[in-house]
């Protein structure tokens, strides 16, 4: 459980921009964030290179992080059987180190996938719809309020707050 007033940071795909420049200040900060990482990219040797007490990787698939599905944006999550994914999940898993949490790859998902999830011990999921996660939600199906670039901290403020 996470206590009242919670803020979680996250960041998607494990990118070079935010392990080479992001970690630096989130260490120097003593933030703890997530890191939603797609494994099938260099995984294991990013996990090596950049580990840090502050960041816990959780997946973002090992390699569903791909078109081929037809909702939403077209991942294929979505669209491939539930042996596959329970395959990928299990992989992301062991690279990660933890599979307490995972962001759906283009935010596309289904209520199957979110079934998916529960069977493979996952105990939340986020989607890349906007909104502040509140208790009693469906653990899998969480919004997110997303920061971009060239935003001040007088905007995060007037998000989080509230």
């Amino acid at each position: 459980l996470l206590p009242e007033k919670s803020i979680v940071i996250t960041f998607d795909d494990a990118a070079y921009s935010f392990l080479e420049y992001g970690i630096p200040v989130v260490e120097e900060c003593q933030v703890p964030v997530t890191c939603f990482m797609i494994t099938v990219n260099e995984g294991k040797s990013k996990i090596a290179a950049y580990s840090s007490r502050f960041v816990t990787y959780e997946s973002h698939s090992h390699n569903m992080h791909r078109g081929g599905g037809s909702i939403g944006h077209g991942g294929i999550f979505t669209a491939i059987s539930k042996n596959a994914a329970l395959s990928d999940l299990q992989t992301s898993v062991q690279i990660c180190g933890s599979g307490d949490a995972f962001a759906y790859p283009f935010g596309d998902y289904t209520d199957d996938c979110s079934k998916i999830l529960e069977e493979a011990g996952f105990l939340c999921a986020v989607t890349t719809e906007y909104g502040k996660a509140r208790p009693g939600m469906n653990p899998y199906k969480l919004p997110r309020l997303r920061m971009v670039n060239g935003q001040s901290l007088a905007d995060f403020k007037a998000m989080v707050s509230p």
